[in-house]
């Protein structure tokens, strides 16, 4: 009697252990059941970078998820994202991809517009570029150089 209670005791604790694998990997995965889903794809002439995986975000709200990003046949980047179904987009929407902090995350930016009608989202739909951290960071580089060549010969004209 003793054996098959310890057994008993180990099974449960074997399928507890299982039971909680599971449900971790679901919420590692932000699995939500019953939630509805879209996808769509936006055009971009450069991904900045942008990943699978990276989210969505619609005023700051995480409403998506990046699916997949693709180089196109004419050297673009074809970006498809997951987005909540009950987002409403309208057909004045601008997409961007953006830094979202300073150790290079990115998300994909939408601002879902007020123009009357819904958006097709059949359509592969046009992004807007946008200016990085790196390319302020380069352009503020190019700057101060200048200002140092500016000041070596205003220095050296002085004197």
């Amino acid at each position: 009697m003793a054996v098959s209670s310890v057994k008993l005791k180990v099974g449960f604790a074997f399928l507890l252990a299982v039971f909680s694998l599971f449900a971790g990997a679901l919420w590692l995965k932000e699995f939500t059941p019953g939630t509805q889903s879209k996808t769509l794809r936006v055009l971009f002439r450069d991904a900045n970078g942008i990943v699978s995986g990276d989210p969505v975000l619609v005023a700051g709200v995480k409403v998506g998820k990046i699916r997949a990003v693709s180089l196109t046949g004419k050297n673009q980047a074809l970006i498809s994202f997951s987005l909540l179904q009950k987002v409403d987009l309208h057909p004045d929407a601008v997409f961007r991809v953006a830094d979202t902090g300073f150790m290079g995350d990115k998300a994909l930016i939408i601002d879902p517009g007020n123009a009357p009608g819904p958006l097709k989202e059949d359509d592969v739909l046009s992004g807007e570029e946008t200016v990085g951290l790196e390319t302020l960071i380069t352009d503020a580089r190019m700057a101060l150089l200048r200002l140092e060549g500016f000041i070596a010969r205003a220095d050296s004209e002085l004197d």
